[in-house]
Formats: C-alpha cells, sequence, structure tokens
C-alpha cells in the first residue's frame, strides 16, 4: 500500500499532460472524385498520339503535412487500326501523390506530384503472312515513374468562404517521367465535391 501513492500521483500527472489523440480524417475530409479525358503524347516513337480517361480521388484541404492526396487511374489506347508498321498499344497507369490545393472561392489552381506505374501492351492486328508466319507483338512495358501535374478546377456549389459542395469542372496539365515511358498530356476535368 505504501507504493499506491507514488504510482496514483504520477498516473494522475501523465494524464493531465498527455493531448487527446489525433486519428487523422477525424473530421469529415474534403474530398473530389474527378473524371478526365484528355490526349496525351509519348516520348517515343514507337507510340502515336492518343486519347485517354482517367478517374481520380483526391482531397481538397491538407492534412498534418500541409498537403493534401491523390490516388488515380488512367487508360489510353492508340486505337485498333493497327498494321505490321504501327501496332495498337494500350496503356495503364495507376498512381499516387500528394497534391496541393490553393483556396479561393469558387476558381483552386492545384499542382500534385507522385509516383505512377505504369504498363503498356502492343498488339498486331494482321493476319499471318503466306508461309504461316505471323507478326509478332509488340513487347510488352512496366514501371515506375514520377508524375507532377497542375491546373486549375472551378467549383460553381462552393461558396467566398470556400463551403458546400457541387460540380467540379477544370483542365489538367500533365507530365511524367519513367523509365521506358514518358508523356506529356492535357485533359478536360468533369467531378464532384469541393
Amino acid at each position: 500500500m505504501r507504493c499506491a501513492g507514488p504510482w496514483a500521483a504520477l498516473a494522475l500527472l501523465c494524464s493531465g499532460c498527455t493531448s487527446p489523440l489525433r486519428i487523422p480524417f477525424e473530421r469529415p475530409t474534403d474530398l473530389q472524385a474527378l473524371f478526365l479525358t484528355g490526349y496525351r503524347s509519348p516520348h517515343s516513337t514507337a507510340a502515336d498520339d492518343h486519347p485517354t480517361v482517367a478517374v481520380e480521388l483526391a482531397t481538397t484541404e491538407p492534412g498534418t503535412s500541409g498537403w493534401g492526396y491523390e490516388v488515380g487511374a488512367r487508360y489510353g489506347s492508340t486505337g485498333d487500326d493497327a498494321t505490321h508498321l504501327s501496332p495498337e498499344y494500350t496503356f495503364t497507369e495507376l498512381d499516387v501523390g500528394v497534391r496541393q490545393c490553393y483556396p479561393g472561392s469558387h476558381q483552386r489552381p492545384f499542382f500534385g506530384l507522385g509516383l505512377a506505374w505504369m504498363h503498356s501492351e502492343g498488339k498486331q492486328s494482321v493476319p499471318d503472312f503466306p508461309g504461316g508466319e505471323g507478326v509478332p507483338d509488340a513487347p510488352d512495358d512496366s514501371g515506375l515513374g514520377i508524375y507532377g501535374h497542375g491546373g486549375m478546377l472551378w467549383s460553381p456549389g462552393v461558396d467566398e468562404f470556400g463551403r458546400g459542395t457541387g460540380p467540379v469542372l477544370g483542365f489538367d496539365v500533365r507530365g511524367v517521367l519513367g523509365d521506358d515511358t514518358s508523356y506529356f498530356e492535357v485533359a478536360l476535368v468533369v467531378g464532384y465535391g469541393k
């Protein structure tokens, strides 16, 4: 019983010095769900310029680091008019990164940085040659890259104090540098959020 007093005093002292635990996203987080459609220009002589589509989720308020977060998926294809000289390429990409949104009433400039996993696949669509020999498909390729992008989003449902949700419209300019695949892309953005 003699030792209970100091332990109780220590427990009381420690409980008075602690702050409540902070849980990430303990309050509602402002999210944007975005659909992008654009045009990509790869820095490769094998693949032609082609249209792309993408889906992104992004937070608009900064976390503890001062940056918001974003995840996305992209798809593009050079078309189905492949020949033995120019195969059809399909591109898929998954990316995760951070985003800095600058508050404003309706217009919000932003930029982001992150890591992208890219996969490209080439396919020939010509029949076998008259000796039974087929045309080999272009080699598949996967790799990592870093991306940077920026643009402007317009949120007509947000008031002058940054409150509210609604449709989101805008544009996005993006560049990716990878081991084997690099590209430049311009896209229009339609979505919902803050």
